[in-house]
């Protein structure tokens, strides 16, 4: 049971100096928001030992921490969100539909309506500039950007991104060569990540 005034007490103990100093020591961050209580007894003490405490990745993610007032324990329950992704709608082109007859027919015919000799170097900067209007606009035409969702995903260490990588392999792999072994291996890296 460790107090500290970094998350509300009004004294410090020797736990409390600990962890305070891990806390500063680690660059981890100490989620509690205000003064409520996180220990309540029947007996009416109370303080704030109950911390959320998180690194730096996770800091960015936490909203909304609090205590809740009654619980079915001397300790309050702590909520509190954490945002891992975000969804957002982008747009892109899906280069695989292209209509590429589309895109030939679009350059041909703009650059034919607007063919023009060039005499000199700004005519051959506005010639650039148009081919790439040209070109812009065919392939709006032919491939348009259509919106899609996509999630943003958080990478909790380069530990789960290594074992990510190697789980895709893995599945890969087996779905490529239909070989028990690779199945296995797949199967392993699975249960590894």
């Amino acid at each position: 049971n460790g107090h500290h005034p970094t998350w509300g007490s009004e004294t410090a103990n020797t736990r409390g100096t600990f962890v305070a100093k891990m806390i500063a020591r680690y660059n981890l961050f100490l989620e509690n928001r205000g003064s409520k209580p996180t220990f309540v007894n029947t007996r009416g003490h109370n303080s704030i030992i109950d911390l959320t405490i998180t690194n730096n990745l996770a800091h960015t993610m936490i909203t909304a921490w609090s205590v809740a007032n009654n619980s079915p324990s001397d300790h309050r329950m702590i909520t509190c969100k954490a945002d891992v992704g975000n969804t957002t709608k982008i747009k892109q082109r899906n280069i695989a539909n292209t209509d590429w007859g589309l895109y030939c027919e679009e350059v041909g015919k703009l650059y034919n309506e607007n063919r023009n000799k060039c005499t000199n170097y700004q005519d051959i900067n506005r010639k650039a500039t148009f081919i790439n209007s040209i070109m812009n606009d065919a392939m709006d035409k032919a491939c348009p950007m259509v919106e899609i969702k996509h999630k943003t995903r958080v990478a909790w260490s380069e530990k789960l991104i290594k074992l990510q990588k190697i789980k895709k392999k893995a599945k890969t792999e087996a779905i490529r060569s239909k070989c028990e072994d690779k199945r296995r291996a797949h199967l392993e890296a699975e249960k590894n990540y």
